[in-house]
């Protein structure tokens, strides 16, 4: 659709100018003239992991970013592939040098952001997937590297860790008592100082939330409402 065409192929608004906002690096487009030319891939496999088991976002998988669009002169492409190529281009490409992992080249990188909680990371894709892409038989990309038109670019959907997941989560969840309990155990497994965790029970209880129940009974327009920053919503929507 024109909608998630916009999405995936437009770059995002500019933010707001009292919040300091830095774009990940994953690419390198300006050549090093000392080094080997970049090595030309035959072949990459696009794995989309899904975060969250909902049949609305496996249906926009399949229908909107892998369903083949129909082409006048060319043949048909997924949305994905359309935006893999717009995404990698035919440029020199490389691996951060502080990524860890060298098997994978990240899609969608978050944006780096600092507000009054700190620095953080901006999801682009809002916890909900994850895009790479990776080699045959998860090799490790060369230093330099680029796609050209014989490129043959597959995908895998991966969703088979979610059930662990979930049921895990889920049992987490129900033993909750207590809106401190469950502020508590939610974002220090995101990584969250007990200051910081304080500071987020102190902002709740601001817009009269006290009470778990409170919580788990909120409406997507109550979401909307809760002045909160967008990645401390995002956490509580994801785990409630």
């Amino acid at each position: 659709s024109e909608q998630a065409k916009k999405i995936f192929l437009n770059r995002p608004s500019s933010p707001s100018p009292n919040i300091e906002v830095s774009q990940t690096p994953t690419t390198d487009l300006t050549p090093n003239p000392t080094s080997s030319p970049p090595v030309s891939l035959s072949q990459l496999v696009c794995k989309i992991k899904i975060q969250i088991k909902h049949p609305l976002l496996e249906k926009f998988i399949k229908e909107e970013l892998l369903r083949p669009r129909k082409g006048a002169q060319h043949p048909s492409l997924p949305l994905l592939t359309e935006f893999i190529q717009a995404r990698v281009g035919k440029s020199w490409n490389s691996t951060p040098q502080n990524q860890s992992d060298k098997t994978r080249f990240i899609l969608v990188p978050p944006i780096s952001i600092k507000d009054e909680m700190g620095p953080w990371n901006f999801d682009l894709l809002f916890g909900l997937f994850d895009l790479s892409l990776h080699l045959p038989r998860d090799e490790t990309f060369p230093d330099q590297w680029q796609i050209t038109d014989t490129t043959k670019i597959s995908h895998e959907v991966i969703t088979r860790h979610l059930e662990n997941v979930l049921e895990s989560g889920e049992k987490s969840e129900r033993n909750f008592k207590t809106l401190n309990e469950c502020v508590h155990f939610i974002f220090k497994r995101e990584g969250f100082d007990e200051e910081q965790i304080q500071s987020i029970i102190v902002l709740l209880g601001k817009e009269y939330v006290y009470r778990l129940e409170d919580l788990q009974g909120f409406k997507l327009v109550d979401w909307d409402k809760l002045k909160l920053n967008q990645n401390l919503k995002r956490i509580l929507m994801q785990h409630l």
